[in-house]
């Protein structure tokens, strides 16, 4: 599929629904991969990630999730652990065949789509390059081509409206899916968003190993030479991409430094935050991180 067919174009829907869409598996999950080989001793999700979705839904509280990226629905997956222990379902979207191949037979029960997000706001078909990439501590995947679909499409199809997190790892992509995502009409009140800045940067490993351990208010209260602090600055000024920040920002959003580290995964929280989560929230006007914060008072 190609454009110029619109998102919501009755023709473009029936397509999805028909060859891009596989509804939730009944059978039992198939999670033997976790406990042998590749798998062994290996983490389903990041554990800040998944700190943070506990404290923001408790036992008990379902939702509806997105995973785009989703690999084969097991192996790092944000929503595995929201689906088997609370209940949850959702979205997989996963490109690569083989990747998804792997993920229908974990029988996830979440709706699954072998497609990727369009970056225009039309059905695209993606090929001749490797298109996902890879992502750290991921396996590495490539393909010939990948149908791409809008993710205004895909929300339309399934007649979803609000997803209460969303789980984007797309590597590289994610900006432009970010620009052409329907936010008028679909709300997401978490995201975790796996970015890197695309721009050069220089890190000086000796620096980088002799400070990874503290915070750059650490490295200032514990008299640091300044070119480590110049250092770790220009890390943040790459790392926290400012204008991406601010995207998410202006879309409503605040956004949470969760891991106090040079880590490229943003964690957004639609305002306005509960009462009990406000004192995580990041200051939008310098984008001073929590955890800058606390070591300052």
């Amino acid at each position: 599929m190609k454009g110029p067919l619109q998102p919501d174009d009755p023709s473009l829907l029936s397509i999805i629904k028909r060859d891009y869409l596989r509804p939730p598996r009944t059978g039992p999950y198939e999670l033997q991969r976790l406990f042998s080989g590749d798998y062994e001793g290996k983490l389903l999700s990041e554990l800040w990630i998944d700190s943070y979705l506990r404290d923001f839904y408790p036992p008990g509280k379902k939702g509806y999730f997105v995973e785009a990226g989703a690999l084969d629905g097991v192996y790092m997956s944000n929503t595995l652990r929201l689906e088997m222990e609370q209940g949850w379902t959702g979205l997989l979207v996963e490109p690569d065949m083989d990747n998804y191949k792997q993920l229908l037979l974990a029988n996830r029960k979440a709706w699954t789509s072998p497609t990727c997000l369009s970056l225009n706001d039309y059905p695209e078909t993606v090929g001749g390059r490797d298109y996902s990439g890879y992502s750290n501590f991921r396996t590495i995947t490539q393909y010939d081509s990948a149908q791409c679909v809008p993710a205004r499409s895909l929300f339309l199809a399934l007649n979803v409206s609000h997803v209460d997190f969303f789980s984007l790892d797309i590597e590289m992509t994610e900006e432009a899916v970010l620009k052409v995502f329907p936010f008028e009409d679909v709300t997401v009140d978490v995201w975790v968003i796996e970015h890197r800045w695309s721009g050069d940067f220089y890190v000086d490993m000796e620096k980088l190993n002799r400070t990874s351990n503290y915070t750059l208010v650490q490295m200032e209260q514990q008299g640091f030479p300044p070119e480590d602090i110049i250092h770790r600055q220009s890390l943040i000024s790459v790392f926290e991409d400012k204008n991406f920040i601010q995207f998410m920002i202006n879309k409503g959003y605040y956004y949470l430094d969760a891991t106090c580290t040079q880590v490229g995964d943003f964690l957004f929280v639609q305002t306005p935050l509960s009462a009990d989560d406000t004192e995580k929230q990041m200051k939008h006007q310098d984008f001073i991180a929590f955890c800058e914060v606390v070591l300052r008072v």
